[in-house]
């Protein structure tokens, strides 16, 4: 028994050892097979998901929610930011997206809910859940409470706007509606284009002190800002590029396009992808809002290139921000029976500045 044991916590140390040295003098290694064994489980979730897709393609929606609620089962306990985070929230939301498809409401809001309770900043989930809960008459006061929190917390954000008004347009609460519209629209005047932030790595990573400012500039066209950046003198050359959008800004943003001149070369990119095909620089967007965007997830768009960018090169960024009056309002003013209401009780309530920019935003 003894020398079992002995046996026993002689391999125990010398696995030790060897991991401890793979670990500090073959990194590359530990990272390799890091990699394989998650190659391997992510394998089985993507067969799962495809089975789901598969199943969803064909008609089958009970089939493929049985195959997702399945998945999500197998991920219970996975904490939020983890490496199955990304997957749980998926398999959850194509849940809840067959179960709304089948007019299975009840289910879709347990299932949002239960969303909820895993990640409860996930703005997507919550806009879900409260449009979900609005569909249910018993449910509906619940679901003003959601949408209205939701637009209260981004008020920035147009879908947030949207979906809230014409809960309360469908509640009879037009007058409410039209001031959420406001306080969108009064957000985005109020809102600078500061604080943007530009980044550049040189090998070491994307490190605080290798950023500046990048504070917009309005352009020729309407709602449009630009930015001009110029590398600083380095002593190595850039190997990527990083542009970090305010909160309030990845949210309105849209029509986005960064060119890199590198010389007498031009390389441009834009949200949906690389424009200049020739060239080997790879655009790859990380957009949290469209993929679980909280509090603790901004979006930020990264330029990986195997061209290296040469000191004193020039970087331009344009995009638009969304300044347009948020669809459920814009219905109420289009409304030949509520719109002359509607302008009459601004005009009385000493509010004529707000009429004239609501009517700006629609165009007027």
């Amino acid at each position: 028994m003894a020398n079992r044991l002995r046996q026993l916590l002689i391999v125990i140390s010398l696995v030790a050892f060897l991991t401890g040295g793979i670990w500090r003098f073959y990194p590359e290694g530990v990272e390799w097979v890091d990699w394989a064994l998650r190659g391997v489980w992510m394998e089985r979730i993507e067969v799962d998901m495809q089975k789901a897709r598969e199943l969803r393609a064909e008609g089958d929606l009970d089939g493929a929610e049985e195959v997702l609620a399945g998945l999500v089962d197998s991920l219970a306990g996975v904490q939020v930011g983890d490496r199955r985070d990304p997957w749980w929230r998926i398999a959850q939301r194509e849940r809840i997206q067959i179960l709304r498809k089948a007019d299975r409401y009840e289910e879709a809001i347990a299932c949002a809910r239960e969303y909820r309770e895993h990640a409860p900043r996930d703005a997507d989930n919550l806009l879900t859940l409260g449009v979900l809960l609005m569909r249910m008459p018993e449910h509906v006061e619940e679901g003003l409470q959601v949408l209205g929190d939701l637009q209260r917390w981004i008020p920035e954000w147009s879908r947030a706007a949207d979906a809230y008004a014409k809960a309360l347009v469908s509640e009879g609460r037009d007058q409410e509606a039209v001031e959420v519209g406001l306080q969108f629209l009064k957000r985005g005047d109020a809102l600078q284009a500061a604080d943007w932030m530009f980044f550049w790595d040189v090998g070491n990573s994307f490190e605080g002190d290798h950023s500046q400012r990048m504070d917009l500039e309005q352009g020729v066209a309407p709602h449009e800002y630009v930015a001009l950046v110029k590398l600083p003198p380095l002593e190595k050359p850039v190997r990527a590029l990083r542009i970090d959008p305010p909160v309030w800004a990845s949210l309105r943003l849209s029509n986005w396009t960064v060119t890199v001149k590198v010389g007498d070369q031009v390389f441009a990119f834009d949200k949906a992808g690389q424009l200049d095909k020739r060239s080997r620089m790879r655009e790859l967007p990380n957009n949290a809002l469209e993929t679980h965007w909280d509090a603790h997830c901004d979006m930020r768009i990264t330029f990986d290139q195997p061209l290296l960018i040469p000191k004193n090169s020039k970087i331009e960024f344009r995009g638009h921000i969304d300044a347009t009056l948020p669809p459920g309002v814009r219905q109420l003013f289009e409304d030949p029976k509520k719109a002359p209401q509607l302008s009459k009780w601004l005009r009385e309530s000493g509010r004529r500045d707000d009429l004239a920019l609501i009517r700006r935003a629609m165009g007027t």
